[in-house]
């Protein structure tokens, strides 16, 4: 199967995303890598993770225990779009921060939470992803030319 082995910053594995791991060369290539276009495999990469990763708070652990398990917080489903983007020789980063509500989840939690998202380049943009669990309502971003999906 086809897939990319760039070293390249951004397109290279990383500690969490082994875009390498046989598991995501094989689902970048099932989801269309190399026979779509970079803009609509990332979008089918993003939908695919929107609706096949259930929310379920847990350790961290790489995208291919998600792939396999089918469940992880935002950062794991982040882990596992920016894999499956660079399988399929899409630079994708992590864009993390912290929310205003950090506090409060940790006073109620008892621990700490970060949220974030991925960002894919195509056409010389960085484009935001965020495929953390939301309700249908405030669902995930995807933009380009100012439309939301």
């Amino acid at each position: 199967m086809k897939y990319c082995d760039s070293d390249e910053k951004y397109l290279r594995p990383t500690l969490y995303c082994n875009c390498r791991a046989p598991e995501i060369i094989a689902m970048a290539n099932h989801l269309g890598a190399f026979k779509k276009s970079d803009y609509e495999f990332a979008e089918t990469a993003f939908e695919f993770v929107k609706r096949k990763i259930i929310l379920e708070m847990i350790p961290m652990d790489d995208a291919v225990n998600v792939l396999r398990r089918g469940t992880g917080t935002c950062l794991h489903e982040i882990s596992l779009f920016i894999a499956l983007c660079r399988a399929a020789g899409i630079k994708a980063r992590y864009k993390l921060y912290a929310l205003t509500m950090i506090q409060q989840w940790y006073d109620a939690m008892g621990y700490f939470m970060l949220h974030g998202e991925g960002e894919v380049y195509i056409d010389g943009k960085w484009l935001p992803a965020d495929v953390g669990p939301h309700t249908r309502e405030t669902s995930c971003r995807w933009h380009t030319n100012n439309k939301v999906w």
